[in-house]
C-alpha cells in the first residue's frame, strides 16, 4: 500500500489549561490508573487499562471503547517522569508504526493552581492512523475537560473522603 497524496507527514496537538488544583493532584489524576480511567478519554468514549506501569521505562496498554462498541487499542511506553513536573510518552497503534506518537505533558505551579502543558506529535500519519490524526486536537481538547471536570469534582470534596 502506498500512502496517499493527500495524507499528511505529521498531526500536532497543543494545549495548554489551568486548573483550580494543587500540582499534586493534577500530577496524581495522570498517574493513578483508578483516577485515569475516569476522565482519560474523548467524548462519549471510556478508557480500558489492560496494563499500567507508570514509571520511566514502563508502559501503559489501553483502549478507548467508543459510543458504538468499537474499541481503539494504543501503547504507550514511558520515556521519562518527573513527579509533578512531566511525564513524557512514546505511542503507537496496533496498526501503525512504531512510536508514532511523541507525548510531552508538564505541571507548573501558578496562580495558586497548576498549568498544564500537552504537546503530541504524530509522524509520519500513515492511512491507517489517519482517523486518529484527524482527531487528536478535538480528542485532547475534549479529555483535558473531562480532566477539568473530575479535578473540579476532587477538590470539592471534603479533606478527609477518599476515592
Amino acid at each position: 500500500m502506498t500512502l496517499g497524496t493527500n495524507l499528511p507527514a505529521s498531526a500536532e496537538a497543543k494545549i495548554i489549561r489551568q486548573f483550580k488544583a494543587p500540582r499534586a493532584l493534577v500530577y496524581e489524576a495522570w498517574a493513578n490508573p483508578d483516577y485515569l480511567v475516569r476522565w482519560f478519554s474523548p467524548d462519549g468514549f471510556r478508557m480500558v487499562i489492560r496494563h499500567f506501569d507508570f514509571r520511566t521505562g514502563g508502559s501503559l496498554d489501553f483502549s478507548f471503547i467508543g459510543p458504538d462498541g468499537s474499541e481503539h487499542a494504543a501503547l504507550a511506553k514511558y520515556v521519562a517522569i518527573v513527579p509533578e513536573e512531566r511525564i513524557e510518552w512514546t505511542g503507537e497503534f496496533p496498526n501503525g508504526p512504531a512510536d508514532q506518537l511523541r507525548t510531552t505533558i508538564t505541571f507548573a505551579d501558578c496562580d495558586g493552581g497548576t498549568e498544564v502543558r500537552v504537546h503530541q506529535i504524530m509522524s509520519p500519519v500513515t492511512p491507517e492512523t489517519a482517523f486518529a490524526a484527524a482527531g487528536m486536537q478535538i480528542g485532547w481538547d475534549q479529555t483535558i475537560e473531562n480532566l477539568a471536570k473530575f479535578l473540579a469534582e476532587r477538590t470539592s470534596q471534603p479533606e478527609d473522603s477518599h476515592g
